[in-house]
């Protein structure tokens, strides 16, 4: 089920400061949004046991699947020639005309998943330590699995970013750990831990990038934090400790500005901390996702609701 809740698209000039300002945009399924990506123009959603996209998010529609599935689709990737790639609960799933139709490939637990180079996607998931996977585009499936560091704590990669084809960030979380690992040679020997937070609720360690430089949503015993690393996610330095009012659950950062939600019922945006508020009525139990659109507009996707489930900024 697609429900179109308003006319906002995609097709308006870049903004210089988004998310201060948010309005429903569709209701995408029956079920909630686990990640978007943006490829020519197409916007594509990955749900439980489905794939929509749309065009310039004016029309919307369910991608053919090669193996009817229960699975439950986390993450998306794309490649200089159009190659896209989707990660699910058991499967790497791969299309070559543009998300119309997915073609079932490797049987991996991909949660996380970005593009590294021209060659090759990363992706993540796993249980125990948690894996890492070096993703071939052209075949959909796993040239190199490398596993994270650990001392006996159990995990799973949940978010991935890159800040040069070398240096790769993973943030790995379990109910009651958060850390951040990396790689520095593709993936060649096992992921280093380099930051462990004890956590007490969202167990995941989200990681994102701006201009060469890293960011970390790490939940603690109360609240959260932002780091922020300057040397490809080496060292770590808290910008910012949010304390007991505020619980979040995804995070992204544009210009410099942090866009987050905030215990499932109020997005902000900190610009140095000082916040714009929204409240987003009908927001549900979860909040997966905040994507940016090149025109620089925000889509926030989220779970639980009755009438909206994918949200976007001025």
């Amino acid at each position: 089920m697609i429900t179109k809740i308003n006319n906002n698209s995609m097709n308006l000039v870049k903004l210089n400061n988004p998310g201060t300002e948010w309005s429903p945009l569709a209701k995408v399924g029956t079920t909630g949004i686990n990640s978007i990506m943006e490829n020519n123009g197409r916007v594509f959603f990955a749900g439980v046991a489905k794939i929509f996209y749309s065009d310039h998010l004016i029309t919307f529609h369910e991608a053919t699947l090669s193996h009817t599935t229960s699975d439950t689709f986390y993450s998306f990737a794309k490649n200089i020639d159009g190659t896209l790639l989707a990660g699910s609960r058991y499967y790497i799933w791969r299309s070559t005309n543009n998300g119309e139709n997915w073609t079932r490939t490797a049987a991996l637990y991909c949660k996380a998943l970005i593009n590294l180079n021209d060659t090759y996607a990363v992706g993540g998931g796993g249980t125990g330590r948690g894996t890492a996977y070096l993703i071939n585009f052209a075949t959909g499936t796993s040239i190199r699995t490398v596993q994270m560091e650990d001392s006996g704590l159990n995990g799973w990669v949940a978010s991935i970013t890159k800040i040069t084809d070398q240096d790769i960030i993973f943030g790995t979380g379990q109910t009651g750990n958060a850390h951040i690992h990396i790689s520095s040679n593709q993936l060649t020997s096992v992921c280093p831990r380099i930051l462990e937070v004890s956590a007490d609720g969202n167990p995941t360690s989200l990681v994102d990038s701006y201009n060469s430089t890293a960011y970390a949503l790490i939940p603690e015993i109360i609240g959260s934090t932002i780091r922020k690393s300057l040397d490809a996610g080496h060292t770590w330095e808290i910008l910012h400790r949010f304390g007991s009012q505020i619980n979040c659950s995804v995070f992204k950062v544009v210009n410099e500005n942090i866009s987050f939600v905030n215990e499932l019922t109020v997005l902000k945006r900190s610009t140095n901390f000082v916040d714009y508020e929204v409240v987003l009525t009908d927001i549900g139990n979860a909040s997966n996702i905040i994507y940016q659109l090149p025109n620089g507009r925000l889509l926030l996707a989220t779970s639980g609701i009755t009438t909206c489930n994918v949200w976007i900024s001025n």
